[in-house]
């Protein structure tokens, strides 16, 4: 039976009968499901996305790691062998793992998953800061935001006059105030759709794992691997003589 590869934000195991957690990151969810779960493919809302198997097990499996060497289940060599299109048969497992070399394909995974989940955390984060213009509007007035801006723009008188009127203000003082709110509410989104544009930049520019470790760690509180860390000094020493490293806090920075 074969299976696809989603990620998406707190999943409805109730409909998801298949499912099979793969790993996370922040509260974002990788995880797959039987090709024939219809029903549990079709419950996924716009918030899921597939991806595809490399991604999902290979990428997500190494994840940030910039180690030229890392070990997997030693169940999983063939696996990961016809991954690699190398073979594997000499290798000597140690225990329920085996080491295995970081190819130039499994780098370029692991650095497409990382630009790949990027994309995805910004874009969310910013549909969230656009939607939270229109917070504390109603359905009812927004719907008629449309009829205000015909009137305003071709000099209509739709709903204008009478809505002055219920306001207790003149009609070219709600014009005035229309426009106001409009050219408002349009810098707003064009300040974030471009800041987006910038933060998706540094991303996808990103040609190394290091690389994309730092602005996984300082915009998303991401940990870069503590052998990089000690690369980049971000460790202080205490009075004791111990190292601490820098403190990390979860969550969005930008």
């Amino acid at each position: 039976m074969s299976k696809r590869y989603f990620v998406g934000r707190a999943p409805d195991l109730t409909k998801l009968i298949t499912y099979q957690p793969i790993n996370s990151i922040l509260d974002w969810y990788i995880f797959s499901l039987d090709s024939e779960d219809i029903n549990g493919i079709n419950s996924l809302s716009d918030r899921y996305v597939e991806m595809d198997k490399e991604m999902a097990i290979f990428g997500m499996r190494s994840i940030g790691d910039i180690r030229s060497v890392i070990k997997v289940p030693a169940d999983e060599l063939k696996t990961e062998a016809d991954f690699d299109n190398l073979s594997y048969s000499d290798m000597a497992p140690t225990g329920a793992k085996a080491a295995v070399p970081v190819t130039q394909k499994r780098y370029d995974t692991i650095l497409r998953t990382m630009k790949f989940l990027a994309k995805l955390i910004i874009e969310q984060t910013y549909d969230q800061r656009f939607l939270a213009l229109d917070e504390g509007v109603t359905a009812l007035e927004k719907k008629t935001w449309e009829y205000q801006n015909d009137d305003v723009d071709n000099d209509n008188d739709y709903i204008i006059r009478e809505l002055s009127t219920a306001k207790g203000v003149s009609p070219s003082d709600l014009k005035t105030k229309i426009k106001e709110k409009r050219s408002a509410y349009d810098r707003n989104v064009k300040a974030l759709y471009i800041d987006q544009a910038k933060i998706k930049k540094q991303f996808s520019d990103c040609t190394s794992i290091r690389q994309i470790n730092r602005l996984y760690e300082n915009h998303f509180g991401i940990a870069m691997p503590e052998s990089q860390a000690k690369e980049e000094n971000k460790f202080t020493t205490n009075d004791k003589g111990i190292y601490i490293r820098d403190e990390v806090v979860p969550g969005i920075k930008f």
